[in-house]
């Protein structure tokens, strides 16, 4: 699934962003692939000992959750 996100991205962005030389994006592209293979392998194995809290906070809204902040981020 993760393959398919970076697919899926890389290919709204190629026309926009990439270089002239395609090889150089398919490269990076192929590189951020794995490094995101590698983070989420490692996110997957330390899962037991990390529960993610706060994940969501809100900055500058009105109606914040408690542990948000009202006041904006400058």
């Amino acid at each position: 699934m993760l393959g398919r996100v970076v697919e899926r991205i890389a290919d709204r962005w190629r026309e926009d962003v990439a270089p002239a030389i395609p090889r150089v994006w398919d490269d990076e592209v192929r590189a951020m692939r794995a490094d995101l293979g590698i983070w989420l392998k490692r996110l997957s194995d330390d899962a037991a000992e990390w529960t993610p809290i706060h994940f969501e906070l809100a900055f500058g809204l009105g109606a914040a959750p408690p542990v948000s902040t009202r006041a904006p981020i400058p």
